[in-house]
């Protein structure tokens, strides 16, 4: 059986939010989804810190963790499968069958 992970989060800036599911093997530790969950949070930041530091402007790794620490924020919550088939049809989006998530987390 499959975990069904629904992530979402931001960097606290209009249009920069993010949700998405993904498929984890059922023994999946709560460790395991919250480091994939940060690894979807700090790529988001990344994508989207021109908002914080302006374009093409730099900034020191001190800056940048005062900034994941201050501004971005995620969470995770398992879902059922009826919950992802109905948040695929919410973004129009053509769910996974049981058979590929099964492939997915190698079942």
């Amino acid at each position: 059986m499959a975990k069904y992970i629904l992530f979402s989060g931001g960097n606290g800036y209009c249009g920069c939010d993010f949700e998405d599911v993904m498929f984890y093997p059922d023994n999946t530790p709560d460790d395991t989804i919250e480091m994939d969950g940060w690894g979807m949070a700090e790529d988001n930041a990344q994508d989207y810190s021109h908002y914080h530091f302006g374009w093409g402007e730099d900034y020191t790794d001190e800056e940048w963790e005062e900034y994941l620490e201050n501004y971005v924020e995620y969470s995770w919550q398992e879902i059922t499968r009826a919950e992802y088939i109905a948040w695929c049809e919410n973004w129009n989006y053509t769910p996974a069958t049981e058979e590929q998530v099964a492939k997915e987390v190698g079942e």
